[in-house]
């Protein structure tokens, strides 16, 4: 699997050890280190108020309110039979904590005084409190030793029961601290066992849960749910769940699966902002870079996105620019899970004109920094085109503009054209993704009809955006014939009959099929225009008319003749095949300097400037030459050879019958073969060089600290001579020491180049 590398902005780093909620007593303030406890375990019923809204956190607790806290801190309540025989002197059977004292006494949790009284209205100290917490655990005297209460003190401490708690033993516990110590002991492990004391109650505990999403994050959920990863619950009534979006912890939910606390583990959360992606080595992990550094992630480990639960490969290929994603660590520094958070760029707006304010449109602050990316690559805001579709990312600073367009004939929309969602265009069925669109598909006044010749706008989800008029646009009705076909048709009032489609490959490079009326199969590789009648696309070739002569890349000239500003180059690969294969290439990707008329297979013509709008071409572009290393065979001394050896893609191939000047042994050469014998041949361009490769990925090299674009598939060579080269590969070579590496070219760099052979010369 091909590995993304995702270019990102560090935001900021937090920690997480307090959980987020709002008191529901006016005496408890948020910040208190108890108020969570007191809760808690006011809403489950462990402690209460004073019934006049105050919980009165300061004041002490008695031994009979212990009691009670005591049985339903371990699930007993049940079992608190109202109408006991006390075991008391002092508590008398209507007494209203005597159910509860006895449950507890006979469980020898709380005990009694030598004289036979309980004292239920004397004031709790932390030494009793403490004792009858770890007792709650299953601790006793043999765990913790004979030294009353020393002993209980220290292993409640060692549990962290009284952490940055300030006590005397025998002091009366406040019932801000009490809530504190018995909600800790309610999430401490029973001695012995695995389970916490939370668990013997009609609570239900799930551990290291992720707090995933509200209806903010996924609008499935009612806005009543929170989405985790143990399950759906309703939202507790003080828990603000939005807050702990992405957390992990400890949640305690009641018998109606509602949320009454959350314990958060200690971890740390680093946000970065997507700029942009890169394709990098081969790898099962997505690799993280930022302006700091890189951070790798395991394919196994969690994504969650929108509520959903996917692999980091599954939703960071193609996660948008300006997103967050947010990477989740142990408090040990260990990955656990990432959030990714999608950002929504502004947009989509269309180009109506030729002239455009772009900054206006967008309410840009800063032109001169703006990044431009059309159809992917780095471009400029002069060569944007009309009609184009365009996104700002402010937390990028960078436009996205989109070309994706499909012309044809409007056949069909569904559900109903009053109502449309999708509409089919010759054939195909497209998503209609804006108000805009729709409202130029369906019955709006001004909206196309059926059977309309149409244009229509992609955006970046390759969604239709809007849609255009291509009789009243600039759009190039020319292209090429790549196959002529039948297919049966599914429409109901044609089903099953076999109709004629033509697949052309357009001015613009866009791949289109059309719904045509005769069979166009014997014109592959033809040069035509396209227009439509009666709902068919109808075909005519071009005029033939050629040009010849010198290619000037700055001056955008060819044989003398300006390229007009959005000019369009398609080159004929194989017009034997079936389709035959037509890409569109750029004046940076012709290899050689100049074109013969034997190359040319049409020029279309502005016909006010006499530009050239379309140009038609065959075996031309740097993908039509092979490169390598001439090991024997080269000009010495003013001689021509007529026979080379080159090493190509690892293997010495062998060529005779034809001569080349200026070629030498040890040359990186580019070579052009026709039917197996070779007619062209030149000096590649060495476009860098240096003594360490400091970084790669799949399409780019770091070498001294540049970074040049490189071909897949790129051939390394290492050797102290050339005849002495072995192929190695780029791995191998970023790892020598004592060399030279010097880097050759299909085309000089600032016209586009990109490395095709890297030549390691190595001192021994």
């Amino acid at each position: 699997m091909r590995r993304k590398i995702l270019a990102l902005t560090i935001a900021l780093a937090m920690l997480l050890t307090t959980p987020v909620f709002a008191s529901s007593f006016t005496d408890v303030s948020d910040s208190a280190n108890y108020a969570e406890a007191v809760n808690v375990l006011s809403s489950v019923g462990i402690l209460s108020g004073m019934g006049d809204g105050g919980f009165y956190p300061e004041n002490p607790l008695t031994r009979a309110q212990f009691a009670k806290i005591a049985v339903y801190a371990t699930g007993q309540q049940k079992n608190a039979v109202s109408g006991s025989a006390s075991a008391f002197t002092d508590v008398d059977e209507t007494h209203w904590a005597n159910k509860y004292i006895s449950l507890v006494s006979e469980k020898e949790v709380i005990t009694g005084y030598p004289d036979g009284s309980f004292a239920p209205e004397q004031e709790i100290t932390y030494a009793q409190a403490v004792t009858i917490l770890l007792r709650l655990l299953g601790y006793t005297g043999d765990d913790v030793g004979n030294r009353w209460p020393a002993g209980y003190l220290e292993k409640a401490e060692s549990l962290g029961i009284t952490e940055e708690i300030s006590f005397s033993a025998n002091a009366s516990v406040s019932r801000g601290n009490a809530a504190l110590m018995i909600y800790r002991t309610l999430f401490t492990k029973v001695k012995d066992t695995d389970s916490k004391l939370v668990s013997l109650t009609d609570l239900t505990l799930n551990e290291n849960c992720i707090i995933i999403a509200t209806q903010s994050e996924n609008s499935a959920l009612l806005p009543d749910e929170v989405s985790t990863s143990a399950g759906t619950f309703k939202k507790g009534d003080y828990i603000d769940a939005a807050e702990l979006i992405g957390s992990q912890g400890s949640l305690l939910t009641d018998e109606d699966d509602k949320i009454v606390a959350f314990l958060p583990d200690e971890q740390t959360s680093e946000n970065y902002i997507v700029n942009s992606s890169i394709a990098a080595t081969n790898s099962t992990d997505v690799t993280i870079a930022y302006d700091g550094g890189e951070i790798n992630i395991p394919n196994d480990t969690p994504v969650y996105s929108k509520g959903v639960k996917s692999s980091a490969s599954e939703l960071l290929a193609d996660v948008a620019e300006g997103s967050t994603i947010q990477v989740f660590r142990s408090a040990t520094g260990a990955m656990r899970y990432v959030f990714l958070n999608e950002y929504t760029m502004q947009g989509p707006k269309t180009i109506t004109s030729d002239s455009v304010d772009v900054q206006l449109m967008f309410n840009i602050s800063d032109m001169n920094t703006l990044k431009v990316i059309r159809k992917g690559i780095t471009s400029s805001v002069e060569e944007l085109k009309r009609f184009d579709v365009l996104y700002y990312s402010e937390r990028t600073h960078t436009l996205y503009a989109y070309a994706d367009r499909v012309t044809g004939v409007y056949e069909k929309a569904s559900p109903i054209k009053a109502n449309v969602k999708t509409v089919t265009v010759s054939g195909n069925t497209y998503t209609l993704a804006t108000q805009s669109a729709v409202n130029k598909m369906n019955e709006s006044a001004g909206a196309f009809a059926i059977d309309d010749t149409v244009t229509l706008l992609m955006g970046k989800d390759g969604d239709v955006v809007d849609v255009v008029d291509l009789n009243s646009s600039d759009i190039s009705t020319y292209g090429v014939v790549l196959q002529g076909y039948t297919k049966v048709s599914e429409d109901e009032e044609t089903k099953g009959r076999n109709e004629y489609y033509v697949k052309l490959c357009m001015a613009s490079g866009d791949t289109m099929d059309f719904k045509t009326d005769r069979d166009y199969s014997e014109w592959r590789g033809s040069f035509c225009t396209l227009s439509f009648e009666n709902g068919f696309a109808r075909i005519q070739t071009a005029s033939n008319a050629s040009v010849t002569g010198k290619i000037d890349v700055s001056a955008k000239t060819f044989g003398g003749v300006e390229l007009a500003a959005d000019y369009s180059i398609l080159e004929l690969l194989d017009a034997d095949s079936n389709p035959a294969v037509v890409e569109k290439i750029t004046l940076n990707d012709i290899a050689n300097k100049s074109i013969s008329s034997a190359k040319v297979l049409h020029v279309e013509r502005d016909s006010l400037s006499g530009a050239i709008t379309v140009l038609y071409v065959k075996n031309v572009s740097k993908s039509q030459y092979s490169y390598g290393v001439v090991t024997s065979g080269g000009q010495t001394s003013g001689t021509l050879s007529s026979s080379y050896t080159l090493l190509v893609d690892g293997t010495e191939q062998t060529f005779a019958g034809t001569t080349f000047t200026g070629i030498y042994n040890g040359n990186v050469v580019a070579i052009y073969q026709n039917g197996g014998t070779v007619t062209e041949m030149f000096v590649a361009d060495e476009v860098g060089s240096g003594t360490k490769i400091n970084s790669y990925t799949d399409n780019r090299v770091t070498i001294g600290n540049v970074t040049y674009d490189m071909a897949i598939g790129v051939q390394v060579y290492a050797g102290r001579v050339y005849n002495e080269y072995k192929s190695i590969t780029l791995e191998d070579a970023s790892k020598l020491t004592a060399t030279q590496f010097t880097l050759y070219a299909d085309a000089p760099i600032e016209n586009g180049g990109k490395v095709r052979v890297i030549i390691a010369r190595t001192s021994v």
